[in-house]
């Protein structure tokens, strides 16, 4: 039989988002060698085979909370070998009911937040790093700049990406920038728009969607930024090409 791990995500793994995909890659890459099963956010009443949807009950900002995500996963811990929490969330405080037995998979810091659930989240982040049996960081300069350096945590570095080097078929004199990620807030490409309208020899694509969509092209279009363009709607299978046609 197979070993199990439970994965606590966040928004659904169908969604559009870093976190999401990673999710996404552990619930369908392992199979070969676990069981994986997954708890996410979703309103839409989805049924798919070993994930356990969960209705949003409120948000503020990108805080998202829900009863049953809460209730599903009391249920679920103790049935499985391997519990991996996806961080920032804070429904994964149920993790705190199994110290030292859990691993968190650190994505982010929430940066940018309301004041008052800064400091409502901020003890809850100190304690799952301290009753961690394990934090997966993706870079050790990341892990460095995190809580866990306080507490000697048991750590592992996985990094996102690899390193092949991409090199571009120059046919332009402008350099091409390229970000790809959710147009939300916290990425603040709004700064990074204007300051492209700044910079008339460089041209830059923002690859994504998001609810920020409307309020970024606007802006590139009411001040006539002509080196700024935003791709929405993108298949991952297009990613690397849009890697190699850009600096």
């Amino acid at each position: 039989m197979k070993p199990r791990i439970l994965q606590l995500g966040k928004l659904s793994l169908y969604s559009r988002g870093g976190i999401e995909k990673i999710v996404y890659n552990i619930h369908n890459l392992f199979h070969s060698k676990f069981s994986v099963f997954t708890i996410c956010l979703d309103n839409q009443n989805l049924k798919k085979k070993k994930i356990f949807f969960s209705k949003i009950n409120f948000y503020l900002n990108s805080f998202y909370f829900s009863i049953n995500y809460i209730i599903t996963a009391i249920k679920l811990l103790r049935k499985f070998k391997y519990i991996l929490g996806h961080m920032p969330n804070p429904l994964c405080i149920v993790l705190l009911l199994m110290p030292k037995k859990y691993i968190l998979f650190w994505h982010a810091d929430v940066v940018n937040k309301n004041l008052v659930l800064n400091i409502i989240y901020k003890p809850v982040e100190i304690l799952l790093i301290l009753f961690a049996k394990k934090i997966i960081f993706t870079s050790e300069e990341y892990r460095k700049k995190s809580y866990a350096r306080l507490f000697n945590s048991s750590y592992a570095i996985v990094p996102l990406s690899t390193e092949r080097k991409i090199i571009k078929n120059k046919t332009s004199s402008n350099k091409k920038l390229l970000s790809i990620g959710r147009l939300v807030d916290y990425k603040n490409n709004i700064f990074l728009i204007k300051a492209m309208s700044k910079l008339p020899d460089y041209q830059l694509t923002i690859v994504g969607d998001g609810p920020n969509y409307s309020k970024l092209f606007n802006y590139i279009k009411t001040n006539d930024v002509k080196n700024v363009k935003i791709l929405t709607n993108i298949n991952n299978l297009d990613i690397p090409n849009i890697f190699y046609t850009h600096d």
